[in-house]
């Protein structure tokens, strides 16, 4: 048998006609399939579609909401707020475009319009599964738990793999220490398949897309944690780091359980190994930050405060904890501009700081202030000279 010789000529045609078989490269389409597997992809085919001038009506709100869609999970949400307009302007019957476009209000905040968009899309369709949901989020936001978890309850009755609701849902109950009930919702949140509904992603509250199941997991494992379940916890948080290849979510929670009764070189391993994955996670930067508290290693600890404060400027227990860090070293006024900081972030602040105000004798009045006044700057200042005032 004569053997056979492969010239680079022979090999170049042999490839060229695997290319013509193959045909072009699929480019990426203007579909909301393409947008949960990568936001970014459809910007561009929405565009060229949006830009043909024979592009029908339909078709052009449908682009307008895909990328809408798009912008709003690249946190550009002008843009997206822009293109729900325009959505809605060509389908105002599209009870979807209006619920995502309230994302938008409820994100800035403005929530009369945000009230609004949802009213409107349950006027559309109020058995919707995705509607009753977003009612019931309409609820909790405005403080009407029982309600909100009615209305999570319908969505789920006429969705059962609505993976968002049972989330939901489960958030409430745990809210209202209803362990029992908030781990049987994520049970079956867990077994639904991971290639259905939670293959969207789940949409923390920074607006960071998370793997949903690595999620439902994680949450499992905090309640378990939180009912003195210490064994099963550790099985789920085991299973997030593996089942999540090792995400930074799942690195923190590991490491938070590990030092659970102190401070652990193990989790300070995982907190750097989830830093190095996501330096702009903030969360990250935090619990690193309090390892080291933790362990009185009070230097990194402030550069690991400092990158959570540059990640998230709002982070009011990032600059609380920074505070504590500067008065360690005796620098009063940096301790006295961070705790200032964290109450503006979160007002909340100063009733959670009257306990130690009051045990220390700096604060002597029954009644908490309601802003930051003289005499409770004089109050925070001498607990920031004293450093057992805790």
């Amino acid at each position: 048998m004569r053997p056979i010789h492969r010239s680079k000529r022979g090999l170049g045609v042999v490839l060229a006609a695997l290319c013509a078989m193959a045909g072009p490269a699929q480019a990426s389409e203007c579909s909301l399939r393409e947008m949960f597997i990568e936001a970014s992809s459809v910007i561009e085919p929405c565009t060229k579609l949006l830009l043909r001038a024979d592009t029908g009506n339909a078709e052009r709100a449908q682009a307008h909401f895909v990328r809408g869609r798009g912008y709003y999970r690249l946190k550009r949400y002008t843009e997206a707020a822009n293109d729900y307009k325009a959505a809605a302007a060509l389908d105002p019957n599209n009870e979807e475009i209006w619920l995502a476009w309230s994302n938008i209000d409820q994100r800035r905040r403005e929530w009369n319009d945000y009230a609004q968009k949802v009213q409107t899309a349950a006027r559309l369709r109020p058995e919707s599964s995705s509607v009753l949901l977003a009612v019931g989020v309409l609820y909790w936001t405005f403080g009407e738990s029982d309600k909100a978890v009615e209305f999570f309850s319908r969505a789920i009755a006429a969705d059962p793999a609505n993976a968002h609701a049972l989330m939901a849902r489960a958030n409430v109950y745990r809210q209202h220490n209803k362990f029992n009930e908030a781990i049987a919702d994520l049970n079956t949140l867990i077994a639904l398949p991971r290639n259905g509904a939670k293959s969207q992603g789940y949409i923390d509250y920074q607006d960071n897309v998370r793997d949903f199941h690595v999620v439902a997991l994680i949450r499992r494992g905090e309640l378990f944690q939180e009912s003195g379940q210490d064994g099963r916890a550790a099985k789920d948080f085991e299973a997030a780091l593996v089942e999540g290849q090792r995400s930074a979510d799942a690195l923190i929670v590991r490491a938070r359980f590990l030092s659970r009764s102190g401070p652990s070189e193990e989790s300070v391993r995982l907190l750097q190994e989830a830093t190095a994955k996501e330096p702009g996670n903030a969360s990250a930067h935090y619990a690193l930050g309090l390892e080291f508290v933790m362990a009185e290693r009070f230097e990194p600890a402030l550069e690991s405060f400092d990158k959570a404060i540059a990640a998230r400027p709002n982070f009011d227990l990032a600059y609380k904890m920074r505070a504590r860090a500067y008065r360690h070293f005796g620098r009063t006024d940096e301790a006295m501009r961070d705790f200032l900081a964290a109450i503006e972030a979160n007002p909340a602040t100063i009733g959670e700081a009257m306990p130690a105000l009051r045990h220390a004798g700096y604060w002597t009045s029954a009644q908490a202030p309601e802003r930051v006044t003289p005499e409770l700057k004089d109050a925070i200042r001498a607990c920031m000279i004293d450093v057992t005032c805790n």
